[in-house]
């Protein structure tokens, strides 16, 4: 759906899993034991008031969380998937550091609180003027559309972080990404397809030059 759009610079994306653990217990018998659940909530009000600034671009996710084992239980753990993305590289880095310290700032004596690595999708790109970002352009220009260049996390990322020449182009239009409601429009995908034919094309006829 990001018909127009050429995709030259890939962002990168760090994405982890929090765990956290606590003994656990009976809701009346235990009350006042640390939960994992509460202790989630805790940690993403926290995350919820970190700014990572407007420029560059960062941005922070809690897309799932998971836990708990019965209503009358005092959750023993709870886990939740954090999406972490940046157009800089360093500044990625930095937003990550801060999400990890901030369980320091709810540790319990008998709470664990443990990251993995469940993604890392690194970041690239290829200067505008580059000739495959003018070929995409001039492909779109063929067919009566004007372009935009942008970045993106798309399957560019990886030949794109590898030194590789690479852009994602769009197809056609649509909306309300990753909703139940999320659709496109049909009727762009004939331009959508002779833009990408031309690109694949004229890359093909120009790959040796690069």
């Amino acid at each position: 759906m990001a018909l127009g759009r050429v995709y030259h610079g890939g962002i990168a994306v760090r994405r982890l899993k929090l765990t956290i653990e606590t003994p656990g217990g009976h809701s009346w018998l235990h009350f006042g034991q640390p939960s994992a659940v509460h202790l989630m909530g805790s940690f993403i009000h926290l995350l919820s008031q970190v700014n990572p600034g407007e420029q560059p671009r960062t941005t922070y996710n809690v897309g799932v969380i998971e836990g708990g084992r019965s209503i009358n239980t005092i959750a023993s753990e709870a886990a939740c998937y954090i999406d972490l993305r940046s157009t800089d590289p360093q500044a990625l880095q930095a937003l990550e550091q801060t999400v990890r310290s901030l369980p320091e700032r709810l540790a319990l004596p008998e709470s664990r609180f443990h990251f993995e690595v469940v993604g890392d999708r690194p970041a690239g790109s290829i200067p505008q003027g580059h000739p495959l970002v003018r070929l995409a352009a001039e492909a779109h220009q063929a067919i009566g559309m004007q372009v935009e260049l942008d970045a993106g996390s798309t399957d560019a990322n990886i030949p794109l972080a590898r030194g590789i020449p690479a852009v994602c182009v769009g197809l056609t239009y649509g909306g309300n990404a990753h909703r139940l409601d999320e659709y496109i429009e049909i009727e762009p995908l004939e331009k959508g397809m002779w833009q990408l034919l031309l690109l694949a094309s004229a890359a093909a006829n120009g790959a040796g030059a690069w």
